[in-house]
């Protein structure tokens, strides 16, 4: 398979799962390989809110904190 097919249907597949609340935006974001800015992109593109939960800050602000 094309490894730009490959990356498309995993894209899409994240975007899929994450509109219907079965992957966090982590979770989709990764399994679609995209960085945060272009997946939020490919939410914004086909007006899929972005549902940000209480734990999946806290997860990011520990992350930032170890990054710094």
């Amino acid at each position: 398979m094309d490894k730009d097919v490959a990356n498309m249907i995993k894209k899409e597949l994240a975007v899929h799962l994450f509109q219907r609340n079965m992957l966090s935006f982590g979770q989709a974001r990764q399994l679609s390989a995209l960085s945060v800015w272009d997946f939020m992109e490919a939410l914004r593109e086909r007006r899929i809110p972005l549902h940000y939960s209480e734990k999946e800050y806290e997860e990011d602000s520990k992350v930032i904190e170890e990054l710094l």
